[in-house]
């Protein structure tokens, strides 16, 4: 997407949209599918799941697939998409305030270095966030659900139990 991007030649408010335009575009994504029976965030922890042995791949998908995992799983979903729409309008915003030269000036592409800069880090954490957020929701669901020591990160830990 960012390489589709890189060809709309905008400053101003559109060049601030268009920075935070993978934010967007993934909350809507992450949004969408929490409204389908496969929410991404189940995608993802079904694709980090690949690599375990056929006993623990099936307890980690009967834990996924229990109603109550399931809802959670979605909740978890919308928590992550919200938070990365946050961070989206963070980052345009800074982007709005701090990038007002015109396109293709030296000083656009400064300021542009300049916003990428200060923005890295938060940007990352934001998106940390999110994540942290979704996956304590989902691991304290799956505690509730099949007791202490159960965790979809530890899928030895949930045979016998689903």
């Amino acid at each position: 997407m960012s390489g589709a991007l890189a060809f709309w030649y905008v400053d101003g408010f559109w060049y601030a949209v268009k920075d935070s335009a993978r934010s967007y575009l993934m909350g809507l994504l992450l949004l969408i599918s929490a409204a389908t029976p496969t929410p991404l965030l189940k995608v993802f922890l079904d694709m980090a799941s690949l690599a375990e042995q056929p006993a623990d791949r099936e307890a980690t998908q009967r834990a996924m697939s229990d109603p109550d995992i399931h809802r959670t799983l979605v909740r978890a979903t919308v928590v992550f998409a919200l938070v990365d729409i946050v961070g989206g309008l963070i980052n345009s915003y800074v982007n709005y305030r701090r990038v007002t030269a015109t396109f293709g000036t030296d000083a656009f592409n400064a300021q542009i270095a300049e916003v990428n800069a200060i923005m890295r880090l938060p940007n990352m954490g934001v998106a940390l966030l999110g994540l942290g957020l979704a996956l304590w929701l989902l691991h304290r669901a799956v505690v509730q659900r099949f007791g202490a020591g159960a965790s979809l990160f530890e899928p030895a830990s949930l045979r016998g139990r689903v």
